[in-house]
């Protein structure tokens, strides 16, 4: 979740009360892709981003390095 906050410059919120057009963020595209047997959730065109996770898939393993 803090990831998908960073990516998409919104906040996180515990109710739907909460939810504000100033706590909403922004993403182009959001759509989910199966890479094997893990589901990848994939945010494009954000506006100001501030995370991302490059995947390098290999012949037998799947290696993720988070930058935040």
């Amino acid at each position: 979740m803090e990831r998908l906050v960073l990516a998409c410059g919104g906040e996180a919120v515990n109710s739907v009360e909460g939810l504000t057009p100033d706590v909403l963020g922004y993403a182009g595209v959001v759509r989910e892709h199966v890479l094997g047997e893990e589901k990848y959730t994939f945010i494009e065109n954000a506006k100001n981003p501030h995370s991302c996770t490059i995947l390098i898939k290999g012949w037998f393993t799947v290696l993720k390095l988070p930058v935040a």
